[in-house]
């Protein structure tokens, strides 16, 4: 980047001073920069998502408020011991 300066305390980007303690958050996917913490938008599961996940929690006998992906490695396991 080259308009990063780097200091010993603080640092500017984009003519932005920035000082020791100051919150930055990095957008790892489309590689932006924003101060401070912006708010997390996750899009809405479809329906066809929500049937599997249904099914997962039938499988592995469990049904909390962990996130999908948690709910499918449980049924995963079952599935794994049962041999199927």
């Amino acid at each position: 980047m080259a308009d990063l300066v780097v200091g010993t305390d603080s640092i500017v980007l984009g003519g932005k001073v920035l000082g020791v303690g100051e919150e930055i958050t990095l957008d790892g996917a489309g590689g932006g920069v924003v101060l401070g913490t912006p708010e997390l938008v996750t899009a809405g599961t479809d329906d066809h998502v929500e049937q599997l996940l249904g099914w997962a929690d039938e499988v592995s006998g469990e049904v909390s408020r962990r996130g999908g992906e948690e709910r499918l490695e449980a049924a995963q396991a079952v599935l794994r011991r049962r041999g199927v």
